[in-house]
């Protein structure tokens, strides 16, 4: 049986004991009214568990190599996520610890994969552990930023993770292909019973845990190949730069950057389709998928990605210019 069945399987039967299980023993409900929640219901937001258990099991067996020392970095960011998920009430700077020892792990075990070639400037290698520690945490948050609309994180992380397959078949890179299938399967499973059936939710131990994955997998899929050191930032464009931009768009207005709200990209996006979870997902989904087929094509060519990166900033600005524009005026 393939890897990838294998694990949507495991995925699926995980998923389904989740579901029933979290409202049984009232854990892990989704009951809060931060600013930036746009459904009504109580849903299990432990979406983070089955995935990451789907992995541990199948790693474990089928990436003796990789898999365990890759189990033992995302540890700590699942932990610190999960704990989040049950309490409700853990602080960032708790969580921050977590994802700060999960990199420190993974500059440890993976001292060939220290990032410090940037495109246009190599780092020492000091200041490359410095950086990858300060990229691998800035793109966990990322994607737990971004994790507002059903489907959205999980339907990207998968287009992620398919484009990062592609790229290892392509460069034959085998040590990476299980990894990948088994988080293609697991994660698959997730955004059915999330997109689909609103069911339940990433939580921050599954937004954080994707986040962190995509960003170690890109990374040893750049560096164990002739790929332009661009890809992770076209290929991860809109949790990048919606991250950068809610930061500047706050402390431009005088605010907190670090609090939540509802102006981002897929929330005017989603009021201006009349709070449609479909639709908005879809929508991003599609630029998603053209953005993979651009880095399938161009993944050498540095020239290329600097060029798509720019442009989608521009058009970045100008569709968030009119969204915000008609969503004020309705």
């Amino acid at each position: 049986m393939p890897l990838l069945i294998k694990s949507f399987l495991l995925s699926f039967i995980l998923h389904l004991a989740t579901i029933y299980l979290c409202p049984k023993f009232k854990i892990c409900l989704d009951t809060s009214l931060k600013p930036q929640r746009v459904h009504k219901k109580s849903i299990p937001r432990a979406g983070g568990f089955p995935i990451f258990l789907s992995f541990l099991v199948l790693a474990f067996l089928k990436s003796p190599f990789l898999g365990p020392k890759l189990i033992f970095c995302s540890l700590p960011i699942f932990i610190g996520g999960f704990l989040e998920d049950i309490t409700q009430k853990l602080s960032y700077k708790h969580r921050f610890a977590f994802m700060f020892l999960a990199t420190l792990f993974f500059v440890y075990f993976f001292k060939n994969f220290i990032v410090t070639d940037l495109g246009f400037i190599n780092l020492t290698y000091p200041l490359g552990i410095v950086f990858t520690i300060f990229a691998l945490i800035g793109i966990t948050n990322a994607f737990n930023l971004i994790d507002g609309i059903n489907g959205l994180t999980s339907g990207l992380t998968l287009q992620i993770f398919l484009t990062l397959w592609l790229l290892s078949m392509e460069n034959s890179l085998d040590t990476y292909l299980p990894l990948l299938e088994i988080l293609i399967g697991s994660t698959l499973v997730f955004f059915i019973f999330n997109f689909f059936f609103n069911k339940i939710f990433l939580g921050d131990s599954g937004s954080y845990l994707l986040g962190f994955l995509s960003g170690v997998l890109t990374i040893f899929v750049v560096k164990s190949s002739s790929a332009s050191p661009w890809v992770p930032m076209v290929l991860m464009f809109y949790p990048i730069w919606e991250t950068l931009f809610s930061i500047f768009r706050r402390l431009k207005d005088g605010k907190n950057p670090f609090l939540p709200d509802r102006e981002h990209f897929h929330h005017l996006l989603y009021e201006f389709f009349e709070s449609s979870h479909f639709k908005t997902t879809t929508v991003l989904l599609l630029v998603q998928g053209l953005i993979s087929l651009v880095v399938i094509k161009f993944y050498k060519n540095t020239a290329i990605l600097i060029s798509t990166f720019v442009s989608l900033i521009m058009l970045y600005f100008l569709t968030y210019k009119i969204l915000k524009k008609k969503v004020k005026n309705n």
